[in-house]
């Protein structure tokens, strides 16, 4: 189920946020670590990212009618954009008027972790009142069938 893989890849982005802060808090504790522990939470992150944006933007493309393709694509790019943008709000709010931020070391890390959870809680609230419906575009005649959740033609 995408909606299934979708929710497993924002948990696994928290936990990659969550093995960051642990490591961030090794190096603020004086640990020095190899600089080969950066690529395991990029691995994570990675694997995290295929599951959401691939399955989110299949999904997205199968969700809409042949019609409306285009816009739901810019709808889910521009959701991209809001991410990015809470990202950079984020950093704008947490910064000190001396230049320094009131989310330091492990702490940011983590609250990009919890950031991720809720929206997953949230997704979840959100997916378990959706009937979707999936629009499939017959290549020959260029007509579409509606195929609804249990894969019944209709």
């Amino acid at each position: 189920n995408p909606l299934k893989k979708i929710f497993i890849g924002l948990l696994i982005s928290g936990f990659s946020f969550v093995f960051i802060a642990f490591l961030q808090q090794r190096i603020d504790n004086g640990e020095v670590l190899s600089l080969a522990w950066q690529v395991w939470p990029y691995v994570i992150l990675t694997l995290a990212e295929v599951l959401v944006s691939i399955t989110a933007l299949e999904f997205s493309y199968t969700q809409s009618p042949n019609s409306m393709k285009s816009i739901i694509m810019s709808i889910y790019l521009l959701s991209v954009s809001f991410g990015n943008f809470i990202a950079a709000a984020v950093n704008a709010v947490i910064r000190n008027d001396d230049g320094t931020t009131w989310l330091q070391g492990a702490d940011y890390f983590m609250f990009f972790a919890y950031l991720m959870f809720g929206t997953g809680l949230l997704f979840l609230l959100v997916v378990k009142y959706y009937k979707g419906k999936t629009y499939i575009q017959d290549e020959e005649e260029d007509s579409q069938a509606v195929v609804d959740t249990l894969g019944n033609e209709s």
